[in-house]
């Protein structure tokens, strides 16, 4: 790694307040109402109530509605819950925001072999059994499509996990950087190493999504201090630990090369891993329309 002035490396970037009214596409849409009663209490002083009251409202009747279902689900679900099993293999997908995490989570969920959590499992972890019949209803509070990149969005695609983490605990999350984002200062710059295009794609992400979930406006320098440090911080932790794995079970993965040949790295993949041959198939066979638009072979 070398040594460099990270700020004066940076390429420019703006941010300009928008959708200051939304109450859409905000990820603690599902919270219930104890972790959210915990958030305000540590984080009420930092909330922007000149610009964002609306949104504690919404937040706090969401809240409200989320603990009732929670109810419900617990009275007729829990002890299937209890009983579900878990895998002792997970498939984990580790990545900098903006770099193919999503692409590539959505390709391995087309094997119907993988279980996966998807955007209303994370959204509303506490009520989702009970409420999915019923999910239509909460269509407005997406859009149809993510506003940084026009990828589909929809309650049947997958999702991170650490939506469902942030939404259970309370903030107990990274993701609480989108919602106080002052509140992200940095940590550690004297070694920062930085792909200007990550940090380009990054910041028209925090441009054109992360307005809709602030409960805090931030500055310019806010909003560029949590991209570049959640990329150090991240970079770091990932070298510092993938020794404790085992080499059979980690593959590194590049997005140019999931863009330019997805069926060639899933095979990787699934070689690296030992997982069955009779994948291929199945790819091909629910892939084949995407396949054919793009070209790929």
């Amino acid at each position: 790694m070398r040594t460099r002035d990270a700020d004066a490396d940076l390429p420019p970037y703006r941010y300009t307040l928008k959708h200051r009214w939304a109450v859409k596409l905000n990820f603690l849409s599902g919270i219930t109402l104890r972790p959210w009663l915990t958030l305000l209490w540590r984080h009420w002083r930092f909330v922007d109530w000149s610009v964002y009251p609306h949104r504690v409202l919404f937040l706090s009747f969401m809240a409200c509605l989320n603990s009732a279902l929670s109810l419900l689900d617990t009275l007729l679900f829990s002890r299937a819950v209890a009983a579900q099993p878990l895998h002792p293999e997970p498939l984990f997908i580790l990545g900098h925001p903006r770099t193919g995490t999503t692409h590539l989570h959505n390709l391995i969920s087309r094997d119907p072999r993988f279980a996966f959590a998807n955007t209303f499992h994370a959204g509303f972890p506490s009520s989702f059994l009970s409420l999915w019949p019923a999910r239509w209803l909460l269509s407005g509070l997406l859009e149809r499509t993510r506003p940084m990149d026009a990828m589909a969005l929809d309650w049947d695609l997958p999702a991170e996990d650490e939506i469902a983490v942030n939404v259970l605990t309370g903030g107990d999350s990274p993701y609480l950087a989108l919602v106080f984002p002052r509140l992200w200062r940095p940590q550690l710059r004297a070694y920062l190493t930085f792909d200007r295009a990550v940090f380009q794609s990054a910041a028209h992400m925090a441009d054109t999504y992360y307005w809709y979930t602030y409960l805090q406006r931030p500055t310019n320098n806010d909003v560029n201090d949590f991209i570049t440090d959640q990329y150090d911080i991240m970079y770091r932790s990932y070298v510092a630990d993938r020794a404790l794995v085992d080499p059979d079970r980690l593959v590194e993965v590049s997005f140019t090369d999931l863009d330019s040949d997805p069926l060639a790295v899933l095979r990787r993949i699934y070689a690296q891993f030992g997982l069955t041959a009779e994948a291929e198939a199945v790819i091909r066979r629910r892939w084949a329309p995407s396949f054919a638009e793009f070209g790929y072979e």
